[in-house]
């Protein structure tokens, strides 16, 4: 059986398609997590007020980042997530998800409970990289550096509701993460394919998604 509820719209201006998707969401006070070179490239603070902006995103979001991001959502009245980055912009994000939903502002019990989510809130992906696929799927990484372990946080209560692909947010990668990030996508591909979980529909959606690179 296939399942996935997030709306995933194509476009050549994100911006414009944002402000619909938080109109229809009924947004009025989201949280945006993002980076800080996300912040200049795409002029955000023309776009949002700087104090709903979080930008001290890890790569690979490390326990502590994810504290970080979590302790600005505690006590606050935001009433939706905006992720505008690549994988680790996006996982953070669904710390901060899973955070709200259950009123548990502490990453450690985050993952260590299991979540009975009382509040779902709304969020809006927007990748800027092309290898995660955060922005279709309900699953988060988390490292803790001390063990040198990686966990993973996922819900279905933490899909996206929207997501919003425009290629020009790709244009300023490096090179070098341009390429690995594309090869990371296409290793995806393969390990769909040959998955022991494996069916028809998750199978021809990996063959197109090859060919289309």
């Amino acid at each position: 059986m296939y399942y996935n509820p997030v709306e995933v719209i194509e476009t050549n201006d994100w911006r414009v398609i944002l402000t619909k998707s938080i109109s229809k969401l009924n947004i009025n006070n989201p949280l945006v997590i993002t980076s800080r070179g996300n912040i200049i490239r795409n002029d955000l603070t023309n776009i949002f007020n700087k104090r709903v902006l979080f930008s001290d995103v890890e790569n690979n979001p490390t326990f502590e980042s994810c504290q970080r991001a979590i302790d600005i959502s505690e006590n606050s009245k935001y009433d939706g997530v905006i992720a505008l980055g690549g994988g680790s912009v996006m996982d953070t994000a669904k710390t901060v998800m899973a955070a709200i939903g259950n009123g548990i502002f502490s990453i450690t019990d985050l993952l260590s409970d299991k979540l009975n989510f009382t509040n779902r809130i709304p969020a809006i992906f927007i990748p800027t990289t092309h290898g995660t696929a955060s922005e279709v799927t309900m699953w988060g990484t988390i490292w803790n550096m001390t063990e040198k372990r990686k966990y993973s946080i996922a819900y279905p209560e933490l899909y996206p509701d929207v997501s919003i692909l425009d290629g020009s947010l790709t244009l300023s990668l490096p090179l070098e993460l341009s390429i690995t990030t594309v090869l990371d996508a296409l290793s995806h591909c393969f390990e769909a394919i040959w998955n022991k979980n494996a069916n028809q529909k998750s199978t021809d959606y990996a063959i197109e998604a090859i060919m289309r690179q």
